[in-house]
């Protein structure tokens, strides 16, 4: 899905307008954030990247995180902190084999990842 991106700055703080299919809402631009993206030979590297807040909400909300987007890393497909080789390989090996047995296959391949991990990407 390819979202049409419109900058707007309203009482001296830029807001971005995002359009999409099924969702459409401004966020806040907000400073950049440190986030650690893994790669398929293991590696993981910090990257500074923007974060998109959602707009304001009553209730508690998400905590730090939250439920925003990262626009700079969504133009290369990177997702929950996993590049797209990433999620493919462990995709592949969580429906070919056992939880247990993908995790093994994984760290032979040098990417050392946990139990809890391996389900949040493989999903």
């Amino acid at each position: 899905m390819s979202a049409k991106r419109r900058d707007l700055l309203l009482e001296g703080r830029q807001y971005t307008a995002i359009n999409q299919p099924i969702l459409a809402f401004i966020a806040v631009v907000e400073k950049k954030r440190p986030l650690v993206v893994r790669l398929l030979g293991g590696l993981a590297i910090t990257v500074m990247t923007l974060y998109c807040s959602p707009r304001g909400r009553t209730g508690k909300g998400r905590g730090p995180e939250g439920s925003g987007l990262y626009p700079e890393l969504a133009a290369y497909r990177i997702s929950e902190g996993c590049s797209p080789n990433v999620k493919a390989e462990v995709g592949r090996l969580v429906g070919l084999l056992p939880i247990e047995q993908a995790r093994a296959e994984l760290a032979r391949k040098g990417q050392e990842q946990d139990e809890k991990a391996v389900r949040r990407i493989a999903c």
